[in-house]
C-alpha cells in the first residue's frame, strides 16, 4: 500500500543518496554505557588493548580510532552517544543546504557541528586537514 509516508520517506531516502559527504575517517566514537568498570574490563579483554582511566570516562584505542566510555545516568539507555566524520574539503554552507534538501538539519554547539540520525545518534562533522 502507498501511503504519503512512505513517499516522504523514499523521496527522503534519494536526495540522501544524491549528496554524500567526501569522507576521510573517524575520530572518537563515544558509548554511553551502564557500568563503567564493566564495561572496561569487557572491551580490554575483548580487544587486547590497554584503557586509560578518567574520572569520568575510559579511553582505549581501536586500530586507528579511539572508543571513549561514558557512564550514564539512571533510567538512560546505553548505546553510541556520538562520533565524528572527518571529511575532506568540508564546506560547512554547501553541506547544510544539501542535508537539508535531504531532510536533515546541520547544527552547531559548543562541540561543533552536528547532526542527528534517524535513530537519535548525534553525529559530528570535521573537517580533515590531511
Amino acid at each position: 500500500m502507498l501511503t504519503r509516508r512512505s513517499v516522504m520517506l523514499g523521496a527522503a531516502a534519494s536526495a540522501a543518496r544524491a549528496f554524500q559527504l567526501p569522507t576521510a575517517g573517524l575520530l572518537p566514537v563515544q558509548v554511553a554505557v551502564s557500568g563503567l568498570t564493566k564495561a572496561a574490563e569487557f572491551y580490554r579483554m575483548l580487544c587486547g588493548t590497554d584503557v586509560r582511566r578518567l574520572p569520568r570516562e575510559v579511553t582505549f584505542g581501536l586500530g586507528a580510532s579511539t572508543v571513549v566510555l561514558r557512564e550514564i545516568e539512571a533510567g538512560r539507555r546505553p548505546g553510541i552517544a556520538d562520533f565524528r566524520v572527518l571529511v575532506e574539503r568540508f564546506d560547512a554552507s554547501r553541506a547544510a543546504n544539501q542535508l537539508k534538501a535531504s531532510g536533515v538539519d546541520l547544527r552547531t554547539n559548543d562541540s561543533g557541528r552536528f547532526f542527528v540520525d534517524h535513530d537519535g545518534i548525534v553525529v559530528y562533522v570535521t573537517e580533515s586537514h590531511a
